[in-house]
C-alpha cells in the first residue's frame, strides 16, 4: 500500500480509507520478539529471534525492548545493529500502528498492534507498546482457542 511521500502523491483508496478510520497498516515482518536484547548485536545477521535465524533486509518487529523508545520495526544489516524500517522511521508517529509477524515458534502468524496513545506516539523518542490482536496457530490472523473452562463453537 503506497502511503506516498510528498504532498501532491497519489494515494489509494484503501490507504485513505484506512487513515480515516485511524488505522496504519504496515508490511508484515518476519519475525517478532519474545524478551529484551542488546540492540546493537542481539538482532543482526545470523542472530536468532524466536526460533528464526535472522538474515540480511529481514524485518523484525522489536516490542519487547526494556527501553520501550527501542520498540518498533526494524530492517536487518548485513552486519551490527538493525536500521529502522522505513514505514516506521524514527520520529512518524505509530499510534494505531498493525503489522503481521510471519515466522517464529511463540509469535508466527500472529498480528500485533502499537497500543501507545497518539499524544505520544514518536517512534524513537516515546516508548512504544505493542499487543497481540489476532492469534495465528494453524489458524492464521484472527483464529481463537478456547481457554481453560470455556468451549468453542465456530466464532463463538
Amino acid at each position: 500500500m503506497f502511503a506516498g511521500v510528498s504532498s501532491t502523491d497519489a494515494a489509494t483508496k484503501q490507504y485513505v480509507d484506512n487513515i480515516a478510520q485511524g488505522l496504519q497498516v504496515k508490511g508484515s515482518v518476519r519475525v517478532a520478539t519474545t524478551a529484551n536484547g542488546a540492540l546493537a548485536t542481539a538482532f543482526a545477521n545470523g542472530q536468532t529471534v524466536d526460533g528464526v535465524t535472522l538474515a540480511t533486509e529481514d524485518r523484525v518487529l522489536l516490542k519487547d525492548q526494556t527501553t520501550q523508545s527501542e520498540n518498533g520495526v526494524y530492517v536487518v544489516q548485513a552486519s551490527g545493529a538493525p536500521a529502522r524500517a522505513a514505514d516506521m522511521a524514527a520520529t512518524s508517529s505509530a499510534a494505531g500502528t498493525f503489522l503481521f509477524v510471519e515466522e517464529g515458534t511463540e509469535n508466527g502468524d500472529k498480528g500485533f498492534v502499537c497500543t501507545s496513545d497518539q499524544v505520544a506516539d514518536t517512534v524513537g523518542t516515546h516508548s512504544l507498546a505493542f499487543a497481540q490482536f489476532s492469534h495465528g496457530a494453524g489458524g492464521g490472523g484472527g483464529t481463537v482457542t478456547a481457554g481453560t473452562n470455556l468451549s468453542k463453537s465456530g466464532d463463538t
